[in-house]
Order: C-alpha cells, then sequence, then structure tokens
C-alpha cells in the first residue's frame, strides 16, 4: 500500500454540503475498544462552528493507516502509541506526515504507557501536536483539545485554499496577458513592415508614415509590458539575504548615463539587510529612479532615498523635485498605462513597481513631498519574503 502513495496531499476539497450538516472528522486509534467508547461519550454533544464529530474508529497502527489515506477530510487524530507494537503509533504519524505529506490533521498522542515513548523524545522527533497520558484526559481537557486543534485544522486548510484561490488567479492572469499580447503581436509587427515599405517609396507621405512608425513603436511597447507583467505573475527566484544599498548602487551604475546627462542629485542614507528578490528589488528602485529623472521638470532633478524600521516592515522612501501628482490621480498612477497627466501615453513602470512590492508583501503609494514634487513610499517586511507568497 506504501508504494501506491504518492507523497503530496491536497486539503479536503470543498463540500456541496452545508457547513452546518457537514461533522469534522475524528479518528480514534486505539487497541482498547473500551478506549473508543469512552471517547465517543466524553465528546458526544461536543460542537464546534455548530457542526459536531463524526467518530471513526481504527485498531491498530496498519488500520489507521489505511483509513487516514482513504479519507482526506479527517481533521484530527487521537493516536494511541503502543498497539500491535511499541511504537505502531508513532510509524502512524511518520506515514502521515512524511509518505502522506499530510501536514493539515492534527495529531495527539495519547498513551497508557508513557515510559515507553517519553514525552521529551517524542514531540523533539516527531511532528505531532500534542501528546496526552490517557489518565490526565478528563472531559474538560477533551473538550479543549478538539477545540483548541480543529481552530487549527480550520485555519490551515483555510490558507491553503486561499492560496490555491490566489495561484489559480495569477496563472490566469498571465494566460490572459499572454494571450492579448500574441494577438497584438502579429499585427503591429505587419504594420511596422508595411511602414518601411512604404517609406522607401518615392511617392509616399513620409510625416504620416513617420507617425505610423511611432504608432507601431509604441504598439510594440504595449506587448513587451503586457508581457513583462505577465512574468511577475510570480517571482521565479527563491528568497535570499541582500543588501539594499548594495542594490541601489548597482542600479545607479546602470542608470549612470540618465543621471548624467539630466545632471541629477541623488543622496541616500544607510539602507538594509533584508531577505527577498534582489533582482526584483533592483527593478523596483530602476522604475522609481527613472520616474524620478523622467519628472524632474526643467531643473536639475534631486532625489533623496530613505529607509526606516516601523515595527515589522522596513519603509522605503524615494523622494523628488519634480511636478508632482495631482490628488485625483496618485492611486491611479501604479494601474498600468496610466500616469499623473491623463494626457500622456504611459507604460507600465509604477505598475511594474506596485507588483513587485506586492510579492513581496508590502504596499506602496505616493503623496507630496513638502517643498514640491512627489515622495513615493514602500513597505517591505523586516523579517523576510516567504518564498511562494503573494
Amino acid at each position: 500500500m506504501d508504494e501506491d502513495v504518492k507523497p503530496r496531499f491536497a486539503p479536503p476539497p470543498a463540500s456541496t454540503e452545508s457547513p452546518a450538516a457537514r461533522p469534522w472528522k475524528l479518528l480514534v486509534v486505539d487497541d482498547e475498544p473500551e478506549v473508543h467508547s469512552v471517547t465517543r461519550l466524553a465528546l458526544g454533544d461536543f460542537r464546534f462552528d455548530g457542526r459536531p464529530l463524526e467518530f471513526i474508529s481504527a485498531y491498530s497502527g496498519a488500520e489507521a493507516r489505511d483509513v487516514i489515506a482513504n479519507d482526506p477530510e479527517i481533521a484530527v487524530v487521537l493516536l494511541d502509541v503502543v498497539m500491535e507494537t511499541d511504537d505502531a503509533g508513532l510509524q502512524v504519524v511518520q506515514y502521515v506526515r512524511r509518505v502522506l505529506g499530510n501536514m493539515f490533521i492534527r495529531i495527539i498522542l495519547r498513551t497508557g504507557h508513557p515510559g515507553v515513548a517519553p514525552e521529551r523524545r517524542v514531540i523533539k522527533a516527531y511532528d505531532i501536536n500534542d501528546y496526552r497520558a490517557k489518565t490526565e484526559l478528563t472531559q474538560d481537557r477533551m473538550y479543549s483539545l478538539m477545540y483548541t486543534s480543529l481552530r487549527a485544522y480550520k485555519h490551515m486548510t483555510a490558507m491553503a485554499a486561499s492560496r490555491r484561490h490566489t495561484a489559480a488567479l495569477a496563472d490566469e492572469y498571465r494566460s490572459v496577458l499572454n494571450r492579448v499580447s500574441g494577438l497584438l503581436l502579429q499585427p503591429a509587427a505587419q504594420i511596422q513592415q508595411a511602414g518601411e515599405s512604404l517609406l522607401r517609396s518615392s511617392n509616399a507621405d513620409r510625416a504620416s508614415l513617420a507617425q505610423l512608425q511611432k504608432a507601431c513603436a509604441e504598439l510594440g511597447d504595449i506587448v513587451g509590458a503586457l508581457e513583462r507583467l505577465g512574468a511577475l505573475s510570480e517571482p521565479g527566484e527563491v528568497p535570499e539575504e541582500f543588501d539594499t544599498g548594495e542594490a541601489l548602487a548597482e542600479v545607479m551604475d546602470n542608470l549612470s548615463g540618465q543621471i548624467r546627462e539630466t545632471h541629477a542629485i541623488i543622496r541616500h542614507g544607510e539602507l538594509p539587510v533584508l531577505t527577498g528578490h534582489p533582482q526584483l528589488f533592483c527593478e523596483l528602485m530602476t522604475q522609481l529612479l527613472r520616474n524620478a529623472l523622467e519628472n524632474g521638470g526643467d531643473a536639475p532633478p534631486s532625489v533623496e532615498i530613505g529607509a526606516e524600521a516601523q515595527g515589522k516592515d522596513w519603509k522605503f522612501t524615494v523622494s523628488d523635485s519634480g511636478r508632482g501628482i495631482p490628488i485625483d490621480r496618485q492611486d491611479k498612477i501604479f494601474e498600468a498605462f496610466s500616469s499623473a497627466d491623463e494626457s500622456v501615453r504611459a507604460g507600465i513602470g509604477l505598475a511594474i513597481c506596485r507588483r513587485i512590492v506586492a510579492l513581496h508583501g508590502g504596499r506602496i503609494w505616493v503623496e507630496p513631498r513638502p517643498g514640491g514634487g512627489s515622495r513615493f513610499s514602500f513597505t517591505l517586511p523586516a523579517g523576510g519574503v516567504i518564498h511562494g507568497g503573494a
């Protein structure tokens, strides 16, 4: 049986029954029949979220493995240690966690032979959720155990369902962007080719054709932007520790030509070491600095970059001396193909910034800078981004 089981486990599928009609499944594993009877008597009227318990019995470790492997909706296991062998219950734990990969089910070891499996050793070596001697499990303690176990089970399965839903949305988001960019790419190339052909003709209206070429180039930029947004639906790299100050130095080196051309002055203080996606952080800072350099007005741009700890987050700021952003556009500018000026055709630079910050579990916003210009702020978790998050 073990060879046929894949070492992966998904949370139980959503039921078509109403929640109130669906009991929580409790598996009682013990080779003593009276233990099953006492458990049913003690928890017969138990309710959690208005739902009762469904009692399932197994009288050996081997039987317990079969039951758990074939029923993904079991929420809690009350598991004896000593049954057909002295470590039968511990073998069940290993099977559930390592072979089935079921990390949702709550496993409570209860034993009448604590000397055989000492508590400290078992809790340290096995992935269980509680350890109790049978003699200490009064009815009140059984109730408490069920409440805490089912609350944890409910939370974990809800979080897993949320992650699956988010992953499905991300896949659909990426798929739609890829389809749209694919539909645009071919006609854009055909129009570009036709325009170049007409430009070579002596009778062509060169001003009109130049305008056509510009429109084609903009269409190509839109296709590229859509592809980039699709690629950002999920980071491909594993989070790692990196120095944000070193990352900023790399960004400024890459933008050195534009910085010299605009005579920009860029200042920054000490920046922290974080855990996250360094390449995405570099892209984030690149987009924010380009935005500051390109919207500085007639005077040389002045940009100040800082970071400060705020509780569980680091707050970064990028302040510029540019034209500023109207209050009614401050939320819109983070949308794709939007800008501070509605008459200007815009790209996706700030939309990329919002996506990168969201992938790290933070948020980004803009506000007026005292004395003129804008201050872009974003947060990143001080404890580091969790792989797979967003």
